[in-house]
């Protein structure tokens, strides 16, 4: 069940994202190398290897906090305190392209009246 008041009042119980993307990025390759001292170190070199990026990601991410969300298509979008804006993730291989048309199950006339002889 989902729980907001829980996670609003303790934001411990959920991972930043960078922490996040780590996480699954150590999965994914012990999934992919196997789960094996050697899968385990080469995995920890390439983490350590892109520290200054997170470490980056990090910092910028605390001086530009989200101020708000929105919806774009099949994402979701933020918007940051310096007034940037990006979507969380990238372009979907089956994008929902134009799924925000106008609903066309009611025809829309010219506004003639056609009489029924």
């Amino acid at each position: 069940m989902f729980d907001s008041l829980s996670r609003m009042s303790d934001p411990a119980l959920l991972p930043d994202l960078i922490t996040y993307l780590e996480q699954r990025y150590r999965e994914a390759m012990l999934l992919a190398l196997g789960d094996t001292d050697e899968a385990r170190a080469e995995t920890e070199r390439t983490l350590v290897a892109a520290k200054p990026f997170t470490v980056f990601c990090r910092r910028h991410m605390n001086n530009n906090r989200p101020t708000q969300s929105f919806m774009v298509d099949n994402n979701v979008g933020i918007q940051f305190a310096d007034a940037t804006e990006c979507v969380v993730a990238t372009a979907a291989a089956e994008t929902v392209a134009d799924s925000m048309l106008p609903d066309t199950s009611i025809a829309v006339t010219t506004g003639k009246t056609t009489r029924l002889a």
